[in-house]
This record gives structure tokens, C-alpha cells and sequence, in this order.
């Protein structure tokens, strides 16, 4: 969504995941109309054929090239054994000018369930760091959680399908 008065470009860019290879063209721009929306289905087949798995990483620019705000989201839909609508998260990010070390971001409504599964995608935008991050699920209803930890290259991204479960947990709210 481009909430400003001039058309925009989203320039949006592909990080596949660990052990994927980036298609040449890694990056796309498309334009957003002043107030206006984009949709794209099946992003990846679409604008990244051949990646099946990754993150998207999406830039707003104004007509002279600067940084502008754009509203992204995402719904998925996954045709493997385990069928299912995908939950919609915000996307959680750290401005440039914190460092992010000891820092924590919360996500609440994560669920999982006979049809229910929550699956985090965790990305590295760094060009030269590994870092690791802590995903630590505490049961809504309290009593014990669990916590996985992540390792990333930089420009890395990981899929934790199914988090709830892959940490040990029971179905449930976390």
C-alpha cells in the first residue's frame, strides 16, 4: 500500500533460503499509485521462479529515488502434505539505528493446532554479521515454554515450520 500522494516503487528483493541459490534477477520494482495498492499472487513463482522458500525484503522509493513508506503483507498458502492457510504475522523489524543487541520484539497469537500451525520466517538484513536470535514461546495460559535458537549468515533467512511444535510444545496459544 502506498499511503502518500505520488506514485511509488516497491523494490522488492529475494533472500532464499540457507542453501538456495538467488536467481539473477534477485530484485523487481513495481509501481504503486498515490494511495493506491499492488497485489501480487504467488509472488515467488511469479517474480522469483525457481526459489521456493526465502524472504522478501521490500523498499519504498518516491519519484527522486528516496526512501518513502510503503505497507507490505504477506498470506500463504502451502500445497505439501501438510495443507494449510498460512497465519498472517506483521512483520517485526529494528530501526537502523539500534543495534538490536539484548533487544527483544514480541509476536503474540502464535497458534498451533490439528489445522493450525505458525511458521516463523527469521532474516538476517545485515551484509556482513552472523547473528543469532532467541525465539522463546511462553503458553498464554502460563506454565513452562521453550525457546529455539537460530543462527543466520549475513542476508540469511531460515523458516521455522510449524514453531509451536518443532520447540516441543503442545498445541495450543503461545
Amino acid at each position: 500500500f502506498n499511503p502518500t500522494a505520488d506514485t511509488l516503487t516497491a523494490v522488492v528483493e529475494v533472500l532464499p533460503a540457507l542453501g538456495d541459490v538467488a536467481p539473477p534477477a534477485a530484485t523487481l520494482d513495481l509501481p504503486i499509485p498515490p494511495n493506491g495498492t499492488r497485489v501480487v499472487s504467488d509472488v515467488l513463482g511469479t517474480l522469483f521462479p525457481g526459489v521456493e522458500f526465502g524472504a522478501l525484503v521490500v523498499h519504498g522509493l518516491d519519484p527522486d529515488g528516496d526512501p518513502a513508506p510503503v505497507l507490505a503483507s504477506s498470506r500463504t498458502w502451502s500445497l505439501s502434505d501438510v495443507t494449510g492457510c498460512g497465519q498472517t504475522l506483521a512483520g517485526l523489524a529494528w530501526p537502523v539505528d539500534d543495534p538490536a543487541v539484548g533487544s527483544a520484539r514480541t509476536i503474540d497469537g502464535l497458534i498451533s493446532g490439528p489445522y493450525r500451525r505458525t511458521n516463523l520466517g527469521i532474516v538476517n538484513l545485515t551484509d556482513q554479521a552472523t547473528v543469532r536470535f532467541r525465539v522463546e514461546l511462553q503458553p498464554v495460559e502460563g506454565g513452562a515454554g521453550a525457546h529455539l535458537d537460530v543462527s543466520l549468515p549475513p542476508r540469511g533467512t531460515r523458516r521455522l515450520t510449524d514453531v509451536v511444535r518443532a520447540a516441543g510444545l503442545e498445541d495450543g496459544a503461545y
